[in-house]
């Protein structure tokens, strides 16, 4: 991709100044030795292993980091480009410099690096490290990130599509974006889609459809899914009211800065009782974060599933979430109504199946 107004793609040398001041001075001390061999220094004999060695060293030594990306990224490696231009973008060990950061950022993109594609599209959308906005080139650099599947870009472009900024409005297209970035596991999108059908915006309103996308953000740490699946059960707005779990995820969301959810949680506190709040305390206390992609069967889509089973007169043993042996009883009996191999398994034909049947 091509932007009006960008340097050369190669590395130049005056980065070098804008180090810190104690990047420079190890620099200076260690120019007089000669240049390290695989024999000498391991860690420095491939760029691959100068990468990572840069990459541990990020953590708790951002100028030594810096130190070892630079000869790797003027050798033209695409991820020390990227990360060198996260620095600049940022000021970590080195004088803030967004022009400079946006330059490797786009450099590494160029090469079709799908995460600095997403961090020069969100530079340009921002105007960071150029003169204005421009959501025409961040959504050409969101596209590119998008083919490659990278859950961010995908979500992000969806975001610009909805709006008809910098691309033409489609809202049919903004919402595959959006259902394939939720489907990834990027907690923003699950959350973005979750609300989609709950307010019925663009899509048939289902509230236990939007309740499994905020059960999938919470259960990730996304503050804002965990605010609305706390609201759904408190309501049984599309899983079953649960004052417990509505505490336990209010309060989630409260203690990562939610700023809505600590005035639910007051009069809710005041009006279950001492046992629930208990149980409530605890389930924070034991809480992780989940990563990864759902798998099909956690606990957000068989709940939805157990609900939808049960309105259709199937026998799924109750609405907890588990795959019991009822549940996926009741699961290949569907699954055998409509066509579909009865081996009780939570496949996404079966989930399609359930959502369309009436």
């Amino acid at each position: 991709m091509t932007v009006a107004g960008r340097r050369a793609p190669a590395v130049p040398l005056p980065l070098l100044p804008a180090l810190t001041a104690a990047a420079v001075l190890l620099l200076s001390a260690c120019a007089a030795p000669p240049a390290p061999t695989a024999a000498s220094d391991p860690a420095a004999a491939t760029p691959a292993a100068a990468l990572e060695r840069a990459e541990r060293l990020l953590a708790g030594d951002a100028a030594a980091a810096l130190l070892a990306l630079w000869p790797v990224a003027v050798q033209g490696e695409a991820r020390a480009q990227y990360l060198l231009g996260q620095a600049y973008m940022t000021g970590a060990g080195v004088a803030l410099d967004e022009a400079e950061g946006l330059r490797l950022l786009e450099n590494a993109a160029d090469q079709g690096l799908a995460d600095a594609q997403v961090a020069a599209g969100v530079a340009r959308l921002a105007g960071r490290g150029t003169a204005a906005e421009d959501p025409r080139a961040a959504a050409l650099w969101f596209e590119q990130a998008a083919a490659q599947g990278h859950p961010v870009g995908l979500y992000r472009l969806a975001q610009l599509t909805a709006d008809g900024r910098g691309v033409r409005r489609d809202p049919g297209r903004a919402l595959g974006l959006l259902d394939r970035a939720a489907a990834l596991g990027l907690p923003a999108a699950q959350t973005a889609l979750g609300r989609l059908y709950a307010d019925g915006q663009g899509v048939p309103k289902d509230v236990a459809w939007a309740a499994r996308w905020f059960g999938e953000a919470a259960r990730r740490g996304d503050a804002e899914g965990q605010y609305r699946l706390g609201l759904a059960h408190q309501t049984g707005a599309g899983v079953p009211a649960d004052p417990t779990a509505a505490l336990a995820w209010l309060t989630l969301a409260r203690d990562r800065g939610h700023p809505e959810a600590g005035a639910a949680l007051a009069p809710l506190r005041e009006r279950i009782g001492p046992t629930a709040r208990a149980a409530a305390d605890a389930v924070v206390q034991r809480w992780q974060p989940v990563t990864g992609v759902p798998a099909g069967e956690d606990g957000p889509t068989v709940l939805y599933v157990q609900q939808r089973l049960a309105t259709l007169g199937y026998s799924p043993g109750g609405t907890d979430g588990l795959m019991g042996r009822r549940t996926r009883a009741a699961v290949a009996a569907f699954q055998a109504a409509h066509g579909l191999p009865a081996d009780g398994s939570l496949t996404a034909a079966t989930l399609t199946a359930l959502r369309a049947a009436r």
